[in-house]
C-alpha cells in the first residue's frame, strides 16, 4: 500500500514476499519482494509457466497466495506473502517439504534476532523428533525437510 507522507512523500507500508520451491531442491527456495499483490501474482503465474512450457501438458492451481504448476511428478509451488515494514528488516522464514510444500513467516525482526528464533524453532522439531537429521538450517525429520531461512528485506 502507498500513501502519501507530511510532505507528499509517497512511503509505503507493505512488500508482498513471493517464495518459489522446485521438487528438486527442497532446501533452496528462492525469495523476492514486490510492491504490489499483483505485481508478485504475475510474476508466480510466469515462472510457473517457464518451468515446463516445452515439456508438453502441465497442471496450474493458483490459489489466492499463490500459483503451482506440475507435470508428472515434477513441481514448482509460489505462496505470496504480505510484509509490514515496520516490524524489522530481517524475515525467518519456515518452509517444508515433501508431504506438500508450505511456507510461513515465523518471525521478523533484526537479522540476530531472527537467528536466535530459528534456533529455537529447530530444537522444538528436533525434540519432537530426537532421529532428525541436521544441516545448518535444515532438519530432516525422516518424513520431510523442514528449513529456515533468514531474508532481508529489500
Amino acid at each position: 500500500m502507498v500513501s502519501g507522507g507530511i510532505e507528499g512523500r509517497i512511503t509505503m507500508d507493505k512488500l508482498y514476499l513471493l517464495c518459489e520451491l522446485n521438487d528438486e531442491e527442497y532446501t533452496n527456495a528462492n525469495y523476492s519482494f514486490y510492491e504490489t499483490y499483483m505485481e508478485a501474482k504475475k510474476e508466480a503465474a510466469l515462472t510457473c509457466i517457464e518451468q515446463f512450457e516445452n515439456f508438453g501438458e502441465m497442471e496450474i492451481e493458483s490459489d489466492v497466495f499463490g500459483i503451482s504448476s506440475k507435470q508428472n511428478e515434477s513441481f514448482y509451488v509460489t505462496n505470496i506473502i504480505e510484509i509490514e515494514l515496520d516490524k524489522g528488516t530481517h524475515l525467518l522464514i519456515w518452509h517444508h517439504a515433501y508431504d506438500g510444500v508450505d511456507f510461513r513467516v515465523s518471525f521478523q525482526g533484526t537479522y540476530k534476532e531472527c537467528e536466535v528464533k530459528m534456533k529455537e524453532e529447530m530444537d522444538e522439531v528436533i525434540n519432537l523428533h530426537p532421529l532428525s537429521d541436521i544441516c545448518d538450517n535444515v532438519v530432516d525429520t525422516g518424513e520431510e525437510w523442514q528449513v529456515w531461512d533468514i531474508v532481508e528485506i529489500k
